[in-house]
């Protein structure tokens, strides 16, 4: 779940997964800020590569966070 919300974050996965926009999902689940919605694409990014760093379809792991907000487009 987001903080303060009923949404559960899977929601968002699916929105995602299902190719709709985070502003998509920003306006259906509006008790969502948008800095908790990234705080979360975030997070499960880094956990996805911390444990899959030998696969080479992921991001280095040395990416800087400038540089993880360069390549994400939720547009």
């Amino acid at each position: 779940m987001f903080t303060g919300t009923r949404v559960p974050v899977k929601a968002l996965i699916d929105h995602l997964k299902a190719g709709e926009s985070l502003d998509y999902f920003l306006e259906e689940f509006s008790s969502v800020s948008r800095d908790q919605a990234i705080t979360f694409l975030e997070f499960a990014l880094i956990q996805a590569i911390g444990s899959n760093i030998s696969n080479p379809l992921c991001l280095e792991p040395t990416k800087r966070k400038e540089e993880f907000n360069q390549d994400m487009s939720f547009k």
